[in-house]
């Protein structure tokens, strides 16, 4: 048995045990595997065969006669005898259970409050943990003697296994959906074990390996696949899986071989360099207990420079708006609710507070209960206060928060910050959370900034705006990537990036690309052509991917892309990776905004249309009604936007 099931199991169990009182059970019925009852305390009473088949018959079957139970356990007994052999069963039972488990009468049931495992089997498939008995109900118990009863057991089990596999399917799907490769990988392994003869599971298998990179797994899979057919069945694999091995066969010859590849210290300088006068300016402002606001252009180095002074003082939590927000009330501070919710998933939080967080966190609220909207400022102040609750029971022992992105931020999350900043227990030299945002300058919505300015009126906040690199720090930041032909670039550099370190490091990622050659050239070029001219050396697929990853945004992921191109998912694998070895994706998202830019100016308008209109397409019955309106609305169509905002705020 692996570990993940034992305590997913007590866990379950230990939930229906804390909820038992008055007519309920202590116990929990396990039918998977060795037949038992769990009670209290961990004590187990073993199940014989035929008690164990009683049980298992009335929790999948329900509510059965006495009649029918009788003929499937004694078969070849009187009728009589058969149901004096039932009663004696029931008192045996109720004697080593301790509780009437079964409540007794011409029809015969399960006590109503006794867990079994089988309510918990799609759970179980669904975190990867192992089955007992292979999921066979029952485990290994023979019942020659009772025909009928195998054949139900066979069929019982049989659903349950066609069950499990379907859970597991979706799941695989989703994850692979999302881009979580590594974890759609652990189900389709868990369906192999269950299912080895399926050739669709051993292809998802060798797929998810493939797309991983993992070309040695992905080929040793197949191999595994093709053994097995053959000693057990005797039969080659389909043409399907044979063409798929092809694929990954032929990936070897894709690859790039011997090419240069970027230095870590490209991918993240060693050190700060430049950034002294702000350093002090953060260490006065964080004496002084205000809070800090750093603004600046795109790739200036503002979330490199609040995480480095952040880290040292303690725990940090970052945090971030996104593109989208500012049309929808409150979506900022619900992502970060959520993220804090994740964070510290065993928070305990008074009951006021999680009724006032419903508002905006749905699944916080009662089930089949839709939290009132806030009605006059009476319930509006009692929703601000959860959110300074929230974060005081966060904020124990000293935690930094930094807000990324702000200038993302929708207004009602805005003002909602400016409340909880300036009140105890978040501002202050002594305060538990201490904050610091980060934005792009002029780009903060009317009411964001209008709140910061009050805020550094009344002595509360500062703002630092970031300077370009002065010449003396881009040389010192290029000597300290140790790369000796970068060191031709130092006035090109200067020149080209404006000092901005973002655009600094792609130029000397460009020179490493180039073999060390490429100063001359580079310094005749703009840096916006200088930033096309990479995402136009990408290989058509690959610059194709790359548009439908800007105009997608955060949306971006395997599936959509697929459907969007038009292909398998699988033919993205070599375009995916080009992207990944050019430094232009990191993971799903694009490695510097900057990049992202780039690839948006440089596609015609048309087009941009065009992939906003796929996208909404495909998200509708999948995506959230706000970001489905967001590209109905960025593709021209108003009416199916306002009717997706609709749903989104209903």
């Amino acid at each position: 048995m692996q570990p993940g099931l034992v305590r997913l199991r007590f866990a379950a169990g230990s939930r229906f045990r804390r909820s038992a009182g008055r007519g309920k059970l202590r116990q929990m019925l396990h039918l998977l595997g060795q037949p038992r009852l769990e009670r209290s305390q961990g004590r187990i009473v073993e199940l014989d065969r035929k008690a164990a088949a009683l049980l298992a018959v009335l929790a999948l079957d329900g509510p059965t006669a006495r009649s029918r139970l009788a003929g499937l356990l004694w078969p070849d007994a009187a009728e009589e005898r058969a149901r004096a052999n039932l009663r004696q069963l029931l008192h045996r039972l109720r004697r080593q259970a301790g509780d009437d488990v079964v409540e007794a009468g011409e029809t015969l049931r399960l006590h109503p409050a006794l867990p079994t495992d089988l309510q918990l089997a799609h759970l179980l498939a669904g975190k990867h943990a192992g089955l007992e008995g292979g999921g066979r109900i029952l485990g290994d118990l023979p019942f020659p003697d009772c025909p009928e009863l195998s054949d139900w057991l066979d069929a019982a089990s049989e659903r349950l296994r066609r069950q499990l596999v379907q859970a597991l399917e979706r799941e695989a799907d989703e994850l692979e959906r999302e881009g979580a490769l590594q974890p759609a990988l652990e189900r389709a392994q868990r369906l192999v074990a269950l299912e080895p003869f399926s050739e669709r599971s051993h292809r998802r298998v060798i797929r998810l390996h493939y797309l991983r990179g993992d070309r040695s797994a992905s080929l040793r899979a197949w191999e595994a696949c093709a053994r097995l057919l053959a000693a057990e069945l005797g039969v080659e694999p389909e043409e399907e899986t044979r063409a798929l091995a092809r694929l990954v066969q032929r990936s070897e010859a894709r690859r790039p071989a011997g090419g240069p590849t970027i230095p870590p210290s490209v991918l993240r300088p060693p050190r700060l360099v430049g950034r002294e006068q702000e350093w002090a300016r953060m260490e006065a402002a964080w004496q002084a207990g205000r809070a800090i606001f750093l603004s600046g252009p795109p790739g200036i180095g503002k979330t490199r420079l609040a995480l480095d002074f952040a880290r040292p003082r303690g725990r940090v939590m970052v945090l971030d708006s996104r593109p989208g927000d500012a049309t929808v009330p409150f979506a900022s501070q619900a992502r970060a609710v959520r993220q804090v919710l994740e964070t510290w998933p065993d928070l305990d939080l008074p009951a006021w507070v999680r009724r006032e967080l419903a508002r905006m966190i749905p699944e916080l609220g009662e089930e089949g209960g839709r939290p009132p909207p806030i009605d006059g400022e009476v319930e509006r102040l009692r929703f601000f206060e959860a959110q300074v609750e929230l974060l005081r029971r966060i904020g124990a022992g000293g935690l930094t928060v930094f807000v990324d992105n702000l200038q993302f931020c929708d207004p009602a999350s805005g003002a909602l910050g400016h409340y909880m900043f300036s009140n105890q227990p978040i501002g202050g030299r002594d305060a538990p959370i201490r904050p610091i945002f980060a934005f792009r300058t002029g780009a903060l919505p009317e009411v964001v900034e209008r709140s910061m300015e009050e805020l550094i009126g009344a002595g509360l906040a500062e703002r630092i705006e970031l300077s370009p690199l002065a010449p003396d720090a881009v040389g010192a930041l290029v000597r300290d990537l140790g790369i000796p032909s970068a060191a031709a670039l130092d006035d090109a550099a200067a020149r080209l990036a404006g000092g901005n370190p973002a655009l600094l490091l792609e130029l000397i990622k460009e020179l490493v690309l180039a073999g060390g050659d490429g100063a001359r050239a580079l310094s005749a070029h703009s840096v916006e052509q200088f930033l096309r001219g990479r995402i136009r050396r990408l290989s058509p697929a690959a610059q194709q991917l790359a548009s439908v990853a800007a105009v997608a945004g955060e949306l971006f992921d395997v599936a959509l892309a697929a459907a969007v191109l038009g292909v398998p998912a699988l033919e993205l694998a070599g375009p995916w990776r080009e992207l990944e070895q050019a430094q232009i994706l990191d993971g799903a998202r694009f490695a510097h905004d900057l990049l992202q830019e780039a690839v948006l100016a440089d596609l015609p308008a048309a087009i941009v249309t065009h992939l906003h209109r796929s996208i909404a397409t495909w998200l509708e019955g999948r995506g959230d009604p706000t970001s489905i309106a967001l590209h109905w609305q960025a593709a021209g169509d108003e009416e199916r936007a306002a009717r997706h905002l609709l749903l989104a705020r209903s």
